[in-house]
């Protein structure tokens, strides 16, 4: 996948880098993401101060012409959250109804999201 945005990529991650030139072009692990000034910041070889700031890959600004995520360490996506957000108004209430909210986190999350008015 192509990175076309800011936060898709944490620590961990394996990437490729499709450098400007064909010197820059690596395949490598992300060290850390980092906000500076409002702009995230990839940090690829820390000893040498190697990065890359995101919005700049996007715009056509950097040394990097385009960054392709190999493998992310973790999912992008909490998937439990992604099943309570896709649950019916009914079912969620059917859930807080049963108050077990707080055995599970995904039915915590839902816990929060509609139990917190419920009396």
């Amino acid at each position: 996948m192509k990175v076309s945005r800011e936060g898709l990529l944490g620590k961990g991650d394996k990437i490729k880098i499709v450098g400007r030139s064909e010197k820059d072009s690596q395949e490598v692990t992300v060290k850390s993401v980092i906000n500076v000034n409002g702009k995230e910041e990839v940090i690829i070889n820390k000893n040498k101060n190697k990065y890359f700031i995101t919005s700049m890959v996007i715009s056509g600004e950097s040394w990097v012409h385009s960054v392709l995520i190999v493998k992310h360490k973790k999912p992008l996506l909490d998937y439990s959250l992604v099943v309570v957000a896709a649950l019916s108004k009914d079912l969620i209430d059917d859930i807080c109804s049963l108050r077990v909210c707080s055995t599970d986190e995904t039915l915590s999350y839902a816990n929060r999201v509609r139990c917190t008015n419920t009396p």
